[in-house]
């Protein structure tokens, strides 16, 4: 919930005019590779192949809509970060109550 409140705030007042937007250049790589291009022979790219579902998965959805498409898939992204995060802290979490309980007892 707080993920969807920033993420809200960042649309909104002072955030919303001083983003920098980077779509633009992501929309293109995405069509370049649709359209049949291949990253660093065809065209320069300055990421690394992990990143090019990021630019590609968005540009498979409706025409004039990468930028939401883009935003959505971003969101996405960083909702599974958290449920990964909370995850993760619960089993170092419960590591450290069982080795407690072991020393105990």
């Amino acid at each position: 919930m707080l993920l969807t409140i920033s993420w809200a705030l960042l649309h909104t007042g002072f955030w919303s005019r001083t983003q920098i937007i980077d779509t633009p250049v992501y929309e293109r790589y995405g069509e370049a590779i649709l359209d049949g291009q291949v990253p660093y022979r065809d065209f320069d790219l300055e990421y690394p192949p992990a990143a090019l579902p990021a630019f590609v998965l968005p540009a498979l959805a409706q025409e004039d809509d990468y930028g939401s498409a883009f935003e959505l898939l971003m969101w996405a992204c960083a909702a599974a970060a958290v449920v990964a995060l909370g995850i993760a802290l619960d089993r170092v979490t419960q590591g450290a109550r069982q080795a407690r309980k072991e020393d105990i007892a």
